[in-house]
C-alpha cells in the first residue's frame, strides 16, 4: 500500500470521528470505520479495529494458511515414517516411566531421544544399547506431550509422541 492510500485512509477516519466520541458514534459512522477495518491495509485498518474494539467488536487474528503439499515434501522434516511393529512404546499415556520395548534382532546401537513440543531434548537414553528394553523415568517432567525418536546405525528408524499425565 502506498504512502499516499494510507494518507487518504487516515484522513477518512480522522473526518469519521471529527468532533464526536467513541460511545457516541452513529451506526452509519461504525459501518464506515468497519469498512476500513475489513477492507484496508496498514495502520489505517488496525486504527480502525481499536477503535471499534473500544466500541465491542471483536477482531480474531487471522489463521496462518497451512502448508501445501509440495511445500509439506520440501520441508526438512517429515512425520509419515512408517514405524516398524518390533518397536513398542508403552504404557502411553504414562506416568512413571515409558518403555520402549524393542525387537531384540533389531536391538544392536539404539538409541532413544525425548524432545518437548518446543524441541528441547529432555532425556536420552544413556548411551547406544543392544538392551531390548529401554526404561524413560518420566519423574521429573511435568504433565504433556513429548516426542520421541529411535536411532540405529543408519539413522531414525521410528519416531512418535508419548503423553505424560500426573
Amino acid at each position: 500500500m502506498s504512502s499516499l492510500t494510507e494518507l487518504v485512509d487516515y484522513r477518512g477516519i480522522m473526518q469519521i470521528l471529527q468532533g464526536e466520541s467513541i460511545a457516541g458514534l452513529s451506526q452509519a459512522k461504525v459501518q464506515q470505520l468497519l469498512n476500513f477495518a475489513n477492507n484496508g491495509k496498514g495502520i489505517s485498518a488496525a486504527w480502525a479495529k481499536n477503535i471499534l474494539t473500544a466500541k465491542g467488536y471483536h477482531f480474531p487474528p487471522l489463521p496462518k494458511p497451512l502448508m501445501s503439499l509440495q511445500e509439506y515434501n520440501q520441508s526438512s522434516f517429515n512425520l509419515d515414517m512408517p514405524a516398524p511393529t518390533s518397536y513398542l512404546v508403552w504404557p502411553n499415556p504414562a506416568k512413571e516411566q515409558v518403555r520402549f520395548t524393542l525387537d531384540e534382532a533389531q536391538s544392536s546401537n539404539l538409541f532413544v531421544m525425548v524432545t518437548d513440543a518446543a524441541g528441547r531434548i529432555v532425556w536420552r537414553s544413556p548411551a547406544r544399547t543392544d538392551s531390548a528394553d529401554i526404561v524413560w523415568p518420566t519423574g521429573d517432567v511435568r504433565s504433556g506431550i513429548y516426542f520421541y525418536i529411535i536411532t540405529g546405525t543408519s539413522g531414525p528408524v521410528q519416531q512418535g509422541r508419548i503423553v505424560i499425565t500426573k
